[in-house]
């Protein structure tokens, strides 16, 4: 899973793509 920080157009559709509390955690915590 690749989650890159400062593009949230790509970070939304991973998430969604992905269903994983640790990846939505991530994603909130770089943001």
């Amino acid at each position: 899973l690749l989650v890159r920080p400062g593009r949230r157009g790509e970070e939304e559709p991973v998430r969604a793509t992905v269903p994983g509390p640790a990846v939505a955690a991530d994603a909130h915590g770089r943001l």
